[in-house]
């Protein structure tokens, strides 16, 4: 029999956990929620819905890879003021994207132009989901003629950039493409965009998935 008090293992490892030191809370991982972004796909249906892109690369440096072509912020989409200060355009065409970013920086918005390089040249994986706006009106959006684009004066705060890219909106099959957008702080802008052309083009040449036998293509409300 044992010659030890009742309980005698429950006091003892109690005072030694009392003797111990806390232990330092953990340190919270940054969140990316002010990180924001909204696909125009020119011509489509869907341009206001949320995309969740994954931006990869040097995360310090917004500029274009060595040997890119210098382009000239004229070949940008006309850009008009309105009487609100905001800057509108015409959705660009995807070569139009590095001219754009030249020309809204021209015009007072801090903006990078993402490039896009194959998904083995980008090697640092960074993301951007869309996020709560201190300003509902600030950030790109559609003009009131639902063709047009703006960018509000607020969109940028300071420290922060407007990232402008060309992107492939899922399902893939479909074939929309255009413009996507995010503001993130400079520290934070990406230095390429993963291209998924081939992929996206081969899932034209493929088409919708076809459902295994007995399963219907589509389900009844």
């Amino acid at each position: 029999m044992s010659a030890r008090p009742s309980g005698f293992e429950d006091r003892l490892k109690a005072a030694l956990l009392a003797r111990l030191p806390e232990a330092a809370p953990a340190t919270p991982a940054r969140s990316f929620a002010r990180r924001y972004g909204i696909p125009f796909a020119v011509g489509a249906a869907t341009a206001s819905v949320v995309a969740v892109m994954t931006l990869t690369g040097s995360i310090r440096t917004g500029s274009l890879p060595a040997g890119t072509p210098s382009r000239s912020a004229s070949d940008a989409p006309e850009i008009t003021r309105d009487p609100d200060g905001s800057l509108r355009f015409d959705p660009p065409r995807q070569a139009q994207v590095p001219a754009l970013a030249d020309r809204l920086k021209e015009l007072g918005v801090r903006a990078v132009a993402v490039p896009l390089l194959p998904e083995r040249q980008c090697k640092a994986v960074k993301g951007w989901v869309r996020g709560p706006q201190a300003d509902p009106a600030a950030g790109l959006s559609r003009g009131d003629d639902g063709r047009t684009l703006k960018v509000n004066p607020k969109a940028v705060p300071p420290g922060h950039t407007l990232l402008v890219t060309w992107a492939y909106f899922q399902p893939w099959w479909e074939g929309k493409q255009g413009l996507a957008f995010g503001i993130v702080e400079n520290e934070d802008v990406p230095y390429c965009s993963d291209d998924y052309l081939e992929a996206f083009l081969e899932a034209q040449r493929l088409g919708p998935p076809t459902p295994p036998p007995g399963v219907p293509a589509t389900l009844s409300p």
